[in-house]
């Protein structure tokens, strides 16, 4: 699916990115792979296409989580 980064927020070594789709709905990525760094990755204004699948630890008021498995950046 295509999202538009819309926020991005660092706490310690962790960083929040807030996504919003094409069909408007508000989603928290968050990398299956802890490897890619999502600070380092993602801007706001970026447009990714991104595979997702549910979170199973979805604390609120995050419920809103998925995990990214792919992305591709395809314009900002």
């Amino acid at each position: 699916m295509k999202v538009l980064i819309v926020a991005k927020t660092r706490y310690g070594n962790d960083c929040c990115i807030g996504a919003l789709t094409y069909k408007g709905k508000s989603l928290r990525l968050k990398e299956l792979d802890e490897s890619f760094p999502p600070q380092n990755m993602y801007s706001v204004g970026d447009i990714w296409e991104v595979k997702t699948q549910k979170s199973n630890q979805l604390t609120p008021p995050h419920i809103e989580t998925v995990l990214v498995t792919t992305r591709d950046k395809i314009g900002s």
